[in-house]
């Protein structure tokens, strides 16, 4: 060996112990999302993610990746931010803490049209996770991703029974639920018993389903946590409730119709614990 392959050599191996005694960055996954993620394609928000346009998610976040948590049930409304939740979650386990990940949507098509649509052009487009995914052939395929740290993400549609029977994963995303047939979620959960106590964690993200049925079965599993609202007058935090919404049930045009910009400039929350009457702005729901 020449002394300018020793050179070398020992310039390469200095730099690779440098890197062994860097300390290690620790980031809850607000921060390290809001840290590294650059762009999210298909969302109405351009440049760097600022979670805190949507705050509504921030508690749900740190809630489900809380070192206790293992079962996370997340009953919302359509256009909540679903599917921001789960790429979330799903890309802060496989670049801090890789592990195999699996990934259901109610049917293979939806599940593959996630992957194409939502996932994929996020890993592109963001620099944290520049040659993450491995150039091993049949490594980046719809239903399957193999990264170079050792994660593995599976993409796989809950109609078919065999899809939840035979994989042990860390993370566990289920979307949808509640169209899943009957004791599929049930089938999806045991995926994560291998790594009980190991931070294996089961997270149900849909539309609330029928009272009764395997979904909210679960959710009545957990602490069942609730947004509310402060009122302004009494303190009383009060969940939201179409009961305590208000307006002039009198404002109607000449033809008896209701006049919808009259109803908006009554409409207010009443607070059921003093009655008073409020009026919330954008930031006060915040």
């Amino acid at each position: 060996m020449t002394k300018d392959r020793r050179t070398n050599g020992l310039k390469i191996y200095k730099k690779k112990l440098l890197n062994l005694l860097q300390p290690v960055e620790v980031l809850d996954i607000v921060e390290w999302a809001e840290k590294y993620i650059e762009t999210i394609p298909d969302s109405p928000y351009t440049g760097q993610l600022d979670l805190h346009r949507t705050p509504f998610l921030i508690e749900p976040l740190r809630q489900t990746m809380n070192s206790n948590t293992t079962l996370s049930v997340l009953c919302v409304p359509v256009q909540w931010g679903k599917s921001l939740i789960l790429k979330l979650l799903a890309l802060y386990t496989i670049q801090t803490d890789p592990a195999p990940v699996l990934f259901l949507a109610d049917t293979p098509a939806n599940s593959e049209d996630f992957c194409d649509t939502s996932l994929t052009p996020m890993l592109k487009q963001n620099r944290i996770f520049d040659g993450l995914i491995s150039t091993a052939h049949g490594a980046n395929m719809k239903e399957t991703k193999i990264f170079n740290n050792g994660a593995i993400l599976w993409n796989r549609g809950a109609s078919n029974l065999k899809n939840l029977q035979r994989r042990s994963v860390k993370l566990l995303l289920a979307d949808e639920c509640w169209l899943y047939p009957n004791g599929h979620i049930e089938e999806a959960v045991k995926r994560i018993t291998r790594f009980q106590g190991e931070g294996g964690r089961a997270v149900l993200v849909s539309q609330a389903g029928d009272v009764g049925g395997e979904l909210n079965n679960y959710f009545e599993q957990t602490n069942q946590q609730e947004y509310k609202w402060v009122c302004p007058h009494c303190k009383n935090h009060n969940p939201y409730n179409l009961s305590m919404v208000k307006w002039d049930t009198n404002a109607t045009d000449d033809d008896g119709n209701i006049d919808f910009d009259a109803v908006k400039n009554t409409l207010c929350y009443t607070c059921p614990n003093c009655g008073s009457e409020w009026l919330p702005t954008k930031q006060q729901l915040q």
